[in-house]
């Protein structure tokens, strides 16, 4: 089991650096930052951001809390966890928003779906349509949300997979979360 005192000063020294390139990927300056910070009940300054950055001052649990917030990050195990799990929390949002994207597409879908069941079988019952028709509704009702929305999920893993922007190593760690998400 390695040793939680040399992972903690790991941390200590990796955050200054992560904080830095997310902050830089966010498009904000330090002195933004600190801003942003201030907002949210914090007493910092531009210098507070160069000291953490530079690793001439620790972030604070609540700190660190807060710059992910700021950040606009899902959490603070980004920030915590260094560089490559930054680089993979970012290259994943978008395929994540996506992901949420389709499935409450597929949802309502499938809500779509039940609806018009129900009103084809009105109509199957009240009506005198011929029975071609009838079949030609319902087989309009045959899709498959859950089909639609692993679909989606393959083409943007398929397009992630081949973006030439993305280095290896990320792939691979990228790859390992999907294998450890679908079973």
């Amino acid at each position: 089991m390695p040793d939680p005192r040399k992972t903690m000063r790991n941390v200590d020294k990796t955050f200054g650096p992560t904080l830095r390139e997310a902050r830089e990927r966010r498009g904000l300056s330090q002195a933004a930052l600190a801003e942003a910070m201030q907002a949210l009940g914090f007493d910092f300054q531009q210098q507070t951001i160069y000291k953490i950055e530079s690793g001439n001052r620790r972030a604070t649990i609540g700190e660190a809390a807060g710059f992910a917030r700021a950040l606009q990050l899902d959490d603070v195990s980004s920030l915590v966890n260094g560089k490559n799990s930054l680089a993979v929390s970012l290259v994943l949002r978008p395929v994540q928003s996506a992901y949420d994207d389709v499935f409450f597409a597929s949802q309502r879908l499938l809500h779509a779906q039940l609806e018009v069941a129900r009103l084809v079988s009105k109509i199957d019952d009240d009506s005198q349509l011929p029975e071609r028709q009838i079949d030609n509704l319902r087989d309009a009702l045959r899709f498959d949300p859950v089909s639609i929305a692993m679909e989606a999920l393959a083409l943007a893993r398929g397009s992630l997979e081949h973006d030439e922007n993305i280095s290896e190593p990320i792939k691979a760690i990228m790859r390992e979360a999907w294998h450890t998400t679908d079973g």
